[in-house]
């Protein structure tokens, strides 16, 4: 089903293991609402698969978290390079501190920003 699906062999080991730890509790999401962003990412990414973007990702969609800031999101940096005129796509830490001021509300600005990006 997942090869249908189009995902590699090693995304589908990752999808695996991922469940098989949301089975056996090792990920506890009911946890998760008590911690802060840094927490929660430095908690989803000790799992293999699941990395710093896809962690901030989980936290402004899923988590609906107001200050998830997805900085090496390529949306998120091209649009960023479109809205202040650079020559060259910023990389992650750039988008970091364009978007300080945005605090506590980039996840926000993300979303703007991924919509102009369309």
């Amino acid at each position: 089903v997942f090869r249908a699906a189009g995902l590699s062999y090693q995304k589908i080991n990752y999808c695996t293991g991922i469940a098989e730890a949301c089975l056996s509790k090792k990920i506890n999401f009911s946890s998760l609402e008590q911690m802060t962003n840094e927490q929660i990412v430095n908690e989803l990414t000790k799992f293999k698969g699941i990395g710093e973007w896809t962690a901030q990702c989980y936290l402004l969609g899923c988590m609906s978290r107001k200050d998830a800031w997805p900085s090496s999101d390529l949306g998120l940096q091209v649009a960023i390079q479109r809205l202040k005129g650079l020559r060259t796509r910023p990389l992650k830490l750039t988008t970091e501190e364009i978007a300080e001021p945005w605090r506590p509300f980039r996840s926000v600005a993300a979303l703007i920003l991924w919509s102009s990006y369309d």
